[in-house]
């Protein structure tokens, strides 16, 4: 039974659609409805479905599924109050009481869930039509209770209720999300600091995996209680990570407060590895790389950088040693985006511990290794971080399979036996859950090669897919919200796209949308290649809704001044923007007839006695349009760019801020935000950065 948006939500975007379209001005009523639809507002696993109905004291319910008690038998169907949970869970209506079939709970997160391509294909259906073709498996059922965002204390207890379901053996596929469930569990940042202050930032590491090492620990210590207890086998397949086709993003390469003049050093290191061929003067590049590792061991583009080097040169195992580190750096606590990972650390406490608690374990890192002759984990198997293609799928899916027919049958089953299962998505399905993998990868800061490959993927596999590409323009371009534009209004009641709550989930926050810069160019060249020009048709609809004009636009709104939604794990919403990196960069339009002037207060208060100035400049021109002083207080500049500097349609403003080594400075009690300033300090701040055109006498 494939998902669709519940009846409630149409109601409630009708009603809405009614007002706007009669010109209504009921504001509260208009903002009463908009609260409806965004109470489901993006999934995180850091933020939002965090009440498991099972933890409730007296609650027989399991997940979504409500105790039903019908002729002396126990159902479970779906809860209609949970409606807007729904789609984060198995598109199944009932869990019928149990028969004569063996009955395998699936447990899990959004792998587990098998998110881009659910719920036209996902990891139960896969197991269940291998298991058919097995002979002592064939009398099995899955019950699939993966959900998207599952945190570890979300699968506790929603494992403890599910022994109502009286199952034969358990799968739990999960470890991805666990890592947030360290950082929610709150710090002593004053320990923190002195930890950092005696031990720089290997020691912080030391303590967050000892932290991470007792979660675990914890949480497979609750499973065999739960389970092995209970004599029912639990097999725990452990998660790989995309080492190299995901990269840490900007938040993650923001600069420390490095004692001496190591920061510096690591800046200057970082210039000679981006200007350096790799291909033409690999030792030089390596070197480089080697000494922005060695100045600041807590930042991953070094490690990555690094990686790049050794592959380069086929020392694989060094490489993923490199990825595998920079991957782990966000126990730095740098971002609370950093997106959903299997650490080196739970790795290892698993494969540890596990035996002792009676847990069969399947550990993907060593599977891919030996399915793909030791080669690095990349877009082959994933489709961003973790979520897994249709061959990784189907891979996790043979060797599951294999583990359970040995746990449950006691024969040396393996692998190599099992045929691929016949369960294969149709194109529409496959494109969609690439043109998904496309915008995930935009929104979190990956480069713009990956994006344009999921594009082209997408297209190549189902042509069609260019209409909801269209849609997808529109409504990201529009100052409007996305709930209340019409291609947005238009993809949803078409319920051409399955995926995604019937496209539901691809809307953008509310004040916070994104002009999805990166992905419209993307569909824009795929197309081109394809013979479809449509870059005219962007430029106008971008000019229409965002060319500056005689009143003053902020440049500091989220369309213009992001390409992403990580943001900071501690850090509580700033007053004003704060760079920790060298460079920013904001969008502007413009029509290509005027001059634009832009107002711009900022300072740098801990690089006030910097000789270097501020730079800033336009559309990747060599030549500053403007260069500023470094100052300690809040510092108002006006400049104006001329015309012909300024491209009809997207443009991009560049703030270069200089960098002088500071002490570390601790302001007052030491609180989450302190200790990021601390660690982290801003290098430059705006609070206010408009543009208007420029009246020139």
């Amino acid at each position: 039974m494939s998902y669709r948006p519940s009846a409630s939500l149409k109601s409630v975007a009708s009603t809405l659609a009614e007002l706007i379209s009669n010109g209504s001005r009921d504001e509260k009523a208009i903002e009463q409805l908009l609260g409806q639809l965004a109470a489901n507002e993006n999934v995180t696993p850091a933020e939002e479905y965090r009440e498991m109905t099972a933890a409730a004291a007296g609650n027989t319910d399991i997940g979504i599924w409500q105790r039903t008690d019908e002729d002396g038998k126990v159902y479970y169907r779906r809860n209609v109050h949970k409606q807007l949970e729904w789609g984060l869970w198995a598109s199944v209506h009932e869990i019928p009481p149990k028969g004569n079939k063996r009955r395998i709970l699936l447990f899990g997160e959004s792998a587990a869930r098998t998110v881009f391509y659910d719920p036209g294909f996902n990891l139960a259906m896969e197991l269940e039509s291998i298991f058919a073709g097995i002979t002592d498996m064939a009398d099995v059922e899955i019950i699939d209770l993966a959900r998207t965002s599952m945190l570890m204390r979300d699968l506790l207890p929603l494992m403890k209720a599910s022994i109502a379901l009286e199952p034969d053996a358990v799968l739990v596929f999960a470890g991805n999300n666990w890592v947030f469930q360290l950082h929610e569990q709150g710090y002593d940042y004053q320990q923190l600091l002195e930890i950092y202050q005696q031990q720089e930032m290997e020691g912080i590491k030391a303590f967050m995996e000892a932290e991470m090492k007792k979660i675990v620990i914890e949480g497979l210590s609750q499973i065999n209680t739960t389970f092995i207890a209970q004599q029912t086998p639990v097999v725990f397949i452990i998660p790989e990570f995309n080492l190299v086709d995901w990269k840490s993003h900007e938040l993650e390469r923001i600069l420390p407060a490095l004692p001496d003049t190591r920061t510096a050093a690591w800046l200057a290191a970082r210039e000679v590895a981006e200007q350096t061929d790799l291909q033409c003067n690999p030792v030089a590049f390596a070197a480089a790389a080697r000494e922005m590792v060695a100045a600041d061991p807590s930042n991953p583009y070094g490690y990555e950088l690094l990686a790049d080097y050794y592959v380069s040169v086929n020392q694989l195992e060094e490489a993923r040693k490199c990825l595998e580190t920079a991957r782990d750096t966000i126990l730095f606590n740098r971002s609370s985006k950093s997106m959903p990972r299997r650490l080196k650390v739970i790795r290892e406490t698993i494969l540890s511990h596990a035996q002792d608690y009676g847990i069969t374990t399947l550990d993907m890192e060593e599977v891919f290794k030996s399915a793909y002759d030791g080669q690095l984990p990349d877009r082959r198997l994933f489709l961003d971080n973790c979520h897994l293609t249709l061959d990784g799928v189907k891979a996790v899916a043979r060797h599951a399979a294999a583990a359970l027919t040995r746990t449950l049958t006691g024969k040396d089953f393996q692998a190599a036996g099992i045929t691929t299962a016949g369960i294969i998505p149709g194109h529409e399905v496959l494109a969609h859950a690439h043109f998904g993998a496309a915008i995930y990868n935009m929104h979190y800061g990956q480069p713009q090669e990956i994006i344009l490959y999921h594009c082209a993927r997408a297209y190549a596999l189902f042509p069609e897919i260019r209409q909801i590409m269209m849609k997808y323009i529109d409504f990201s371009t529009r100052m409007a919200s996305t709930l209340l534009c019409k291609s947005f209004e238009e993809l949803i009641a078409e319920e051409n796209l399955k995926q995604y709550m019937g496209g539901y989930t691809l809307r953008h926050p509310r004040n916070n949308k994104l002009m999805d810069v990166p992905l419209i160019n993307a569909i824009t060249a795929v197309l081109q290649e394809n013979g479809i020009d449509i870059e005219p048709e962007v430029t106008a609809l971008r000019v229409q809704e965002h060319a500056v004009g005689e009143t003053k636009t902020d440049l500091l709104t989220s369309c213009y001044s992001q390409n992403s939604y990580h943001n900071f794990f501690v850090k509580s919403k700033p007053a004003f923007f704060e760079a920790r990196h060298t460079k920013s960069s904001f969008y502007f339009v413009g029509d290509g007839s005027r001059h634009l002037s832009f107002e711009l207060v900022y300072r740098t208060r801990n690089n006030s006695e910097q000789a270097t100035p501020v730079r800033i400049f336009v559309n990747g021109r060599e030549t500053p349009v403007a260069e500023l002083p470094a100052t300690d207080t809040w510092t108002p500049f006006t400049f104006v760019i001329d015309q012909p500097l300024i491209n009809k349609g997207l443009n991009e403003l560049r703030i270069s801020w200089p960098y002088t080594p500071q002490p570390l400075t601790i302001e007052g009690q030491m609180t989450a935000d302190a200790f990021l300033n601390a660690l982290f300090p801003a290098i430059g701040e705006i609070s206010n950065l408009n543009v208007m055109s420029a009246s020139l006498q």
